[in-house]
């Protein structure tokens, strides 16, 4: 059989090959991809080895204690500008239904003000006009620049 570069291999077609180089060649591809497999059924797709486990989630204690206000909340609006569809930064105006921690009085609605990209943004989904929005735990910290708003915490801001 000949091969679209036009040179002739014996091997394609499913005969043997005669060659002794390529009987090595095509054993040490089929250890190395053996060798592979197994690696990747012992340690997974990613190749992280029981040295390079995550960190655990920090506990809801350890987020309230680094929380400003933490409150059950229900999301009312945003106004979040976009790229390809993903906030790119904005405020979420929501409404606080249980207190359990505040810094302060509180308005019965809050802005909470994220910016950017990255693993821990807080942005919420903007509910549609005729439903309620969805409620979530909040635990935020006041934004020391501006006055009446809040900013999500580096390990996250809401749970479901």
């Amino acid at each position: 059989m000949t091969t679209s570069a036009g040179f002739s291999d014996p091997g394609i077609a499913g005969s043997a090959p005669t060659n002794p180089q390529r009987c090595r060649r095509r054993g040490a591809i089929q250890a190395l991809f053996s060798a592979s497999l197994g690696f990747l059924l012992t340690h997974g797709a990613t190749g992280a080895s029981a040295q390079e486990e995550e960190t655990p989630p920090p506990s809801l204690q350890e987020l309230a204690a680094e929380a400003d206000l933490v409150a059950l909340v229900q999301v009312l609006d945003t106004d979040y500008e976009y790229a390809r569809d993903f906030p790119i930064g904005g405020t979420a105006f929501l409404r606080i239904l249980i207190p359990y921690k505040l810094d302060r009085p509180l308005p019965d609605i809050i802005q909470v003000y994220e910016e950017g990209l990255h693993d821990t943004e807080c942005y919420f989904p903007n509910p549609p006009v005729t439903e309620e929005g969805r409620r979530y735990l909040l635990f935020v910290r006041q934004n020391p620049d501006v006055e009446d708003q809040y900013l999500g915490l580096d390990a996250g801001c809401s749970l479901t």
